[in-house]
């Protein structure tokens, strides 16, 4: 990756903004902090779970009925049954090859 490419890359996870990115086989492959933190979770205890292992873990509904493939609007309940509503937005992630590897989501508490 060139420098640049990490910087842009450092800068889009500093947003205030929840973004987190999944493989395949809709895993979590990453996370900015603030997604980390809405869960209470450190990256690594979030890289490798699906959403019901993250929504059982945490005793959330972690899941989000998604619009076109693209977006959403839905809402999570915490443990504390304190209710988020969201906005969430969602795209392919690409190989150098033009394959669908995985998707990038954000979303937003309104």
């Amino acid at each position: 990756m060139r420098k640049h490419d990490k910087e842009n890359l450092q800068a889009l996870l500093q947003l205030p903004a929840y973004v987190f990115w999944k493989d395949s086989q809709n895993r979590f492959a990453g996370c900015n902090n603030a997604f980390a933190e809405f869960l209470g979770l450190m990256p690594e205890d979030i890289i490798g779970k699906n959403d019901r292992e993250i929504s059982a873990r945490l005793g959330v509904n972690f899941e989000c009925e998604w619009k076109e493939a693209r977006s959403c609007k839905s809402h999570l309940v915490d443990k504390e049954g304190v209710v988020h509503h969201i906005i969430a937005s969602k795209r392919p992630l690409y190989n150098d090859h033009g394959n669908i590897v995985g998707s990038i989501s954000a979303f937003f508490d309104r």
